[in-house]
């Protein structure tokens, strides 16, 4: 069966008092579940999400989509529909997902602050704006890079969270600076044939904040 990977995504980065924000969607097709993508790339004929045709990246071996002029182009609250053409060794597929409204940001630590490995916590804001807040969410530390440390807690959308000696402890001794990366997301699992059970569809909320260990 074919692992497939469908997401939107909205990426909320701070430095200082400036705040980047950037949308993307990519859909990502792989030879069996082998994470973390490490099976064979598939590539059906086509694959759109809603008004978006999505393009074949040969570096990255998915289909993507970005608009460069206008940064941000996903609607909170508007529902989208991925729609995979048959081709490739990839059955047709049309699944939908809603994206959120909740968009939770993180406000500290600061962007480029020193945090000590001893433990330290995490606060956010916009945990409470919208009735589909009231939710799990999910915060991870990664390299620069996008590369996952291990470190990774889902917990109550509340405002704040204190990651403690011991989770901190998976994070290698020469990493010193690195992105604390909070995520929002609404995910649906596949069910359609020809597919594995774990592919899924997703959009999400992710902010993202730069830091150094102490």
């Amino acid at each position: 069966d074919i692992f497939a990977d469908l997401t939107l995504n909205r990426r909320q980065t701070r430095s200082g008092i400036e705040i980047t924000v950037i949308d993307n969607i990519w859909a990502t097709f792989r030879e069996g579940y082998t994470p973390p993508y490490s099976g064979i790339a598939l590539r059906p004929d086509t694959v759109i999400c809603g008004e978006f045709g999505l393009v074949w990246d040969n570096y990255r071996r998915r289909f993507y989509y970005e608009n460069s002029y206008t940064l941000t182009f996903l609607v909170p609250g508007t529902g989208y529909e991925f729609s995979v053409a048959e081709g490739g060794g990839v059955p047709a597929l049309t699944e939908s997902i809603i994206f959120p409204m909740c968009a939770p940001m993180i406000t500290s630590p600061e962007s480029f602050q020193s945090v000590p490995m001893s433990g330290f916590e995490v606060t956010w804001s916009g945990y409470d704006a919208f009735p589909d807040c009231d939710r799990q969410v999910t915060l991870e530390i990664h390299e620069l890079g996008g590369i996952p440390t291990g470190v990774s807690v889902t917990t109550d959308n509340d405002g704040s969270y204190t990651f403690s000696a011991g989770e901190l402890s998976a994070i290698v001794p020469s990493i010193i600076d690195f992105e604390i990366v909070l995520i929002l997301e609404n995910v649906i699992n596949i069910d359609s044939p020809g597919y594995d059970p774990r592919s899924w569809v997703r959009a999400r909320n992710v902010s993202a904040v730069t830091v150094y260990s102490d």
